[in-house]
């Protein structure tokens, strides 16, 4: 153990823990899939966005960030090679998914069977299990890519 404690005080980003709201100093919170620890500067953030942002701005306060998806991106862009336009910053991975999943079944009438595979995170199934259900249709998830290509006909 003693080893971890030496390896923590020469972590140059050793220093950053003061910055977030540590409730038990004894957690060791590993869930990096969800929310991590809260940094003090964004309770702030967001009660300026509450306040001053929606609060006063309305939607005025659109104009100095509608276009910042699409900014980041370009951004992004440059760094792994892609043209302006190419990359833009959206929405939580489940949430584009579920965008996707619904405009493929609403083009793709009368198919409504959709195919994951078992690998395929929970939350991602579940998404695909409502968007096949609002069209009446059914989620097959398979193990493998030989049953995948058992499964896979004019009805997917």
């Amino acid at each position: 153990m003693s080893d971890l404690v030496a390896l923590d005080v020469t972590d140059p980003l050793g220093s950053t823990l003061a910055e977030f709201i540590i409730g038990d100093p004894d957690l060791i919170y590993l869930d990096g899939n969800s929310l991590g620890r809260l940094h003090r500067n964004v309770v702030a953030a967001v009660e300026h966005a509450t306040r001053q942002e929606w609060g006063n701005g309305l939607v005025r306060s659109w104009e100095h960030w509608i276009d910042l998806p699409r900014q980041a991106g370009d951004v992004i862009g440059s760094l792994i090679g892609a043209s302006p336009g190419e990359v833009l910053v959206a929405d939580q991975t489940s949430v584009n998914l579920f965008k996707l999943a619904e405009a493929a079944m609403a083009r793709q009438h009368p198919r409504r069977v959709i195919v994951t595979d078992s690998a395929n995170f929970p939350s991602d199934r579940y998404v695909l299990e409502e968007v096949a259900r609002r069209h009446a249709g059914e989620l097959r998830v398979v193990a493998d890519q030989d049953e995948l290509a058992r499964v896979v006909d004019e009805s997917t």
